[in-house]
């Protein structure tokens, strides 16, 4: 009751003979008796003029603190103490006597709010659903974003979103988003290694075959829009608001800039211009009609049917529709660059990466096609049987 490995409740005065000292208070049946102390041999002393201080550690260094002379109030210092400790064991913070509480709906509407003029709607959606998903995930109802613990946040990324089929790269990006909120609330709980852990799969890509099938299956109008998505590696968003205006013909670049009548935005707004090849830019001349968008509905909106698209041709070319996404059209332009010798600098401009790195991850699908290739060349391995 005196004392714990988080804090403990001491007496302090001068004895005379020993100077100044710490002693531990004296209880009985889990009360305490005031002014008492034990001595050395154990005994109980009395001590009218003695302290109470309480002992903890503070950011990994000691700290005493002083108490009134009152024992009662001494003991109640020492039970709020224990119970800061433990709250910040669990990744929660204390909110001091008098400090402003921030309510939690607010904060998440604050943020939003933010979010949506920074960033897209899509980024938006992204984070407003990870909210929603880590409020309802808690077992407890929070008012303020003060009473998130570390133990919400850690429940929330692992038990509950592994229950939700939630992979670990996905977790990782809702781990980025929940704590990309908590900061700025002032309120970050997570701590060195907390993220989920997860693998950088192979970048996958469609085989020269596949790519013979698909485009064989193709309608004109398919042929032409998978056409840009292949010989340009546009993304989803880049293609779906592709203005008549952003398609220079006559330079032949596609222009990747801000499309606000179309809410679109680049990513890390980093504008681009993109070549296209001579064929195809002949085809998109003939293709010209009115109207903003290249690629629009019949009804001149946004097509947010790309997908299905490429799935339905996938599957009447024989290929599987689950290994058919938007995303490996991209992955295919990049590493036929890169086969055609075109160097990594100018690979990363035209797909729009801020950096070398990212680029260099659709290197690992080109070596190891040329790998297999430099292997089927080997006749060490070759293990037919000798005619005898």
């Amino acid at each position: 009751v005196m004392a714990n490995r988080a804090v403990g409740l001491y007496l302090y005065f001068n004895d005379g003979e020993h100077g100044w000292r710490y002693c531990y208070p004296v209880f009985t049946k889990g009360k305490i008796k005031p002014n008492f102390f034990l001595d050395f041999s154990g005994k109980e002393r009395y001590r009218p003029d003695a302290n109470y201080y309480l002992h903890y550690r503070e950011s990994g260094r000691k700290v005493w603190e002083r108490l009134s002379p009152d024992a009662h109030a001494a003991v109640k210092a020492l039970e709020k103490k224990r119970a800061e400790l433990a709250v910040i064991a669990t990744g929660g913070a204390v909110v001091k006597d008098g400090a402003p509480h921030t309510l939690l709906t607010t904060a998440i509407e604050d943020w939003l709010k933010l979010v949506k003029e920074r960033l897209s709607m899509d980024s938006h959606g992204v984070k407003k659903l990870v909210m929603e998903e880590f409020i309802g995930s808690c077992d407890r109802k929070l008012r303020y974003v003060e009473d998130i613990t570390r133990l919400d946040a850690l429940k929330y990324l692992n038990s509950f979103l592994k229950a939700q089929g939630n992979s670990p790269r996905t977790r990782w990006n809702k781990y980025m988003h929940l704590r990309g909120f908590l900061k700025e609330a002032g309120h970050d709980v997570f701590k060195k290694g907390d993220a989920p852990k997860y693998t950088e799969p192979d970048v996958e890509v469609y085989s020269d075959e596949e790519i013979s099938k698909f485009f064989g299956a193709c309608e004109p109008d398919e042929h032409l829009l998978f056409s840009v998505y292949y010989s340009c590696g546009l993304r989803l968003q880049e293609m779906q608001s592709l203005r008549w205006k952003d398609v220079n013909l006559k330079e032949r670049f596609i222009n990747i800039e801000p499309r606000p009548e179309w809410n679109f935005i680049p990513k890390k707004w980093h504008c681009r211009s993109i070549p296209i090849p001579l064929e195809l830019a002949a085809r998109l001349a003939v293709h010209k009609r009115d109207g903003s968008l290249v690629f629009p509905t019949s009804m001149g909106g946004v097509d947010y049917h790309h997908l299905d698209a490429c799935k339905r041709i996938g599957k009447r070319a024989g290929i599987d529709p689950d290994t058919c996404y938007l995303h490996k059209w991209r992955a295919s332009f990049c590493t036929t660059l890169l086969r055609a010798g075109w160097d990594l600098g100018s690979v990363m401009k035209v797909m729009g990466h801020l950096n070398l790195e990212s680029t260099a991850r659709y290197v690992a699908s080109l070596k190891q096609a040329g790998l297999r290739d430099k292997m089927d060349l080997t006749k060490a391995f070759d293990m037919r049987p000798v005619r005898q």
